[in-house]
């Protein structure tokens, strides 16, 4: 391809005459990196570009551009020259959610840890409280309960220290008063056990020797032999409460002179 200079004015219809120069069109095809571009000049002289061999409307042959192979990274080969530039296919987030979770329940141990702690320290303070609410009742049942017993024991108190007064004076009574006087002493005693639930019993001479209420202490030689393996003689009272034997009362058992009493082994 040439380029020639062309001059309007030659050109049949575009001539000049008395009116001036017309203007005119020309149409130019140009081809630029295998396109062919159309564009339109006016003036009266323009530069075109011509054949000068056969004429032929066929555009040339464009020049190869160079591509890209957009195939995904995993249809290309490894052969390929754009193997090493594959992308692997990301991995899907397994850790991270897994590990929200983790933090989550450790969150909510955490809660439940420090809410149990809260309800031990209260079940304590509770447990105190009751405690010593409990151990108030007690001692004030136990005094209500021993006022009985303390009002016995301030009345035999003052008069055992009044006995105590008369019989170390210049005029001490006479001796047979003494056994009165115990008595007194024995009675307000017993006032006094009666106040906690416990009531004498005083074993009377012939009554049937019993394990359960008599301590045999010693026996007695006896020639009735009704007597025999009975009460002779108490030493001391037994005590019970309600119908339970606190106490067994010390007796002398009876003995036939014929064979020889054997002690019953019992405790108490």
């Amino acid at each position: 391809m040439r380029s020639q200079r062309l001059d309007w004015n030659r050109v049949p219809g575009f001539g000049g005459s008395s009116a001036g120069p017309l203007h005119r069109t020309a149409t130019v095809h140009r081809t630029i990196g295998g396109v062919r571009v159309q564009s339109n000049r006016g003036d009266t002289t323009d530069t075109v570009a011509t054949h000068t061999g056969p004429t032929n409307d066929t555009a040339p042959a464009a020049e190869p551009e160079p591509t890209t192979d957009v195939r995904p990274a995993t249809q290309i080969g490894a052969g390929s020259p754009d193997a090493s530039l594959a992308t692997p296919p990301p991995e899907p987030d397994t850790v991270g959610p897994l590990l929200a979770e983790l933090q989550a329940i450790r969150a909510e141990l955490g809660v439940l840890a420090t809410r149990e702690q809260e309800r031990a320290a209260h079940r304590e303070t509770v447990i105190d409280r009751l405690h010593a609410e409990n151990q108030t009742l007690r001692q004030r049942d136990l005094y209500v309960m021993l006022e009985p017993v303390r009002s016995t024991l301030y009345r035999l108190y003052d008069l055992a220290r009044r006995e105590a007064d008369r019989w170390s004076g210049p005029t001490p009574p006479a001796i047979e008063h003494a056994g009165p006087l115990l008595g007194v002493i024995a009675e307000e005693l017993s006032e006094v056990l009666a106040g906690t639930g416990v009531e004498s019993f005083t074993p009377q001479p012939g009554d049937p020797y019993d394990p359960t209420r008599h301590r045999p202490v010693d026996t007695a030689d006896i020639a009735d032999a009704a007597l025999d393996g009975t009460v002779v003689k108490a030493l001391s009272d037994g005590f019970t409460r309600g119908e339970t034997i606190a106490r067994r009362a010390d007796v002398v058992i009876g003995q036939l002179r014929t064979h020889q009493w054997t002690r019953p082994r019992s405790g108490g």
